[in-house]
């Protein structure tokens, strides 16, 4: 981590609304025809994906898209101060700890 976030107070811009409660979650918001998102984690730490096979799922009824890290290669990390956290798992690379995101389902409905 570079020296300059050491000891240093990291404002965040979206601090006063949660800690009062103003905050406007992802989960608070409707939309008629909306579609819903959910993220298939990792169970296994410090593990590599070797295969992932999204065939079955994305012939049941209502998914309308599963995407995967060979789906967007020019998004790499993120992270709060320094960038090293993977959007996405990809084939061949180390899945750090149970939670890594290894697809994301989208659906028509959150039971999908």
């Amino acid at each position: 981590m570079p020296k300059k976030y050491v000891g240093k107070n990291i404002f965040k811009v979206d601090a006063q609304e949660k800690v009062t409660g103003k905050a406007i979650y992802p989960d608070d918001i409707y939309f008629d025809d909306m579609l819903y998102l959910k993220i298939k984690r990792a169970t296994h730490p410090h593990a590599y994906l070797r295969r992932i096979d999204i065939s079955k799922a994305e012939k049941l009824p209502g998914v309308v898209k599963i995407i995967t890290a060979a789906d967007i290669p020019q998004v790499k990390n993120f992270g709060l101060i320094i960038k090293d956290q993977p959007v996405l798992i990809g084939i061949g690379q180390k899945m750090r700890y149970m939670g890594d995101a290894l697809a994301i389902v989208v659906a028509e409905s959150k039971e999908t």
